[in-house]
């Protein structure tokens, strides 16, 4: 996964984009895991654990007798959070190195599609193995369709698409529409108690909680690529951000489908 997740924590904006990212996904998120319940004492685990919004909310629901595992190659924003209950991991989880029967909960948000196909289905195996029997996997992954198709004036339209595309160049084995095919692979990996679920909405420039902070970090950290590249001009990319910022302009954020099944006893 190190050669394929193009954001760096060593970025200076990073935590900001991460920050902008949990605010428009962090709402739905706590209410699939309420939804599934996360018990006074429980074991979970928290893979690609970020900015560390979704382990925080953890640890304060499984108390001081709980204990959370935060999961990432990454791990500077986690390493950084207070808990007592709160253990790091630095791992690759698409390697599938997972210990088995240990956690009552598992969450992944928007990683696994970062992953090589072969990595998604070793990560989602591993995942389930991990849970005790009955135990809660929630998986969720986006399915950037939305944001591709948003109906956009030009340049806006070419800059977003050519922002999609080059990561999906660079990172080589990320699949911007992964979260349509979730639930297959953890159907597959024999998974039992299968829901299923997607939101989206549109992204407005200045609110945080509608992801439009996130999407012009995100756009904006490849500003020199995408100009180098041939896909814009710095003039049509700054008309483009100005059309970003006009009221009225539908930009849809990513489809994020939501998985929440158990391990079969």
């Amino acid at each position: 996964m190190t050669e394929t997740y193009y954001f760096d924590e060593a970025w200076p904006e990073e935590r900001a984009r991460l920050a902008a990212l949990e605010v428009a996904l962090d709402p739905g998120t706590v209410e699939h895991l309420q939804r599934v319940g996360v018990d006074r004492g429980a074991a979970c685990l928290e893979v690609g654990a970020g900015g560390g919004s979704i382990t925080s909310w953890l640890c304060e629901q499984v108390g001081e007798t709980g204990h959370v595992v935060a999961c990432d190659l990454q791990t500077k924003f986690v390493n950084a959070l207070d808990f007592k209950q709160l253990e790091v991991w630095q791992r690759d989880i698409s390697t599938g190195q997972l210990p088995e029967a240990v956690f009552d909960l598992v969450h992944v948000r928007w990683t696994l599609f970062w992953l090589s196909a072969s990595g998604r289905r070793t990560a989602i195996a591993a995942m389930l193995r991990s849970l005790k029997p009955g135990g809660w996997l929630v998986a969720e992954e986006p399915d950037f369709v939305t944001l591709l198709q948003s109906p956009l004036p030009e340049p806006l339209k070419t800059v977003i698409i050519a922002h999609v595309n080059l990561i999906t160049a660079i990172s080589r084995d990320v699949d911007a529409r992964y979260g349509r095919d979730l639930f297959g692979d953890v159907y597959a990996a024999g998974a039992i108690a299968i829901t299923t679920a997607g939101r989206t909405h549109i992204i407005e420039s200045d609110q945080e909680s509608t992801g439009g902070p996130w999407l012009r970090f995100a756009v904006e950290r490849l500003r020199d690529q995408l100009i180098a590249a041939g896909a814009a001009s710095a003039a049509e990319f700054d008309h483009a951000m100005q059309q970003f910022d006009q009221p009225g302009t539908a930009i849809f954020f990513p489809v994020t489908m939501a998985v929440c099944a158990r391990r079969s006893t």
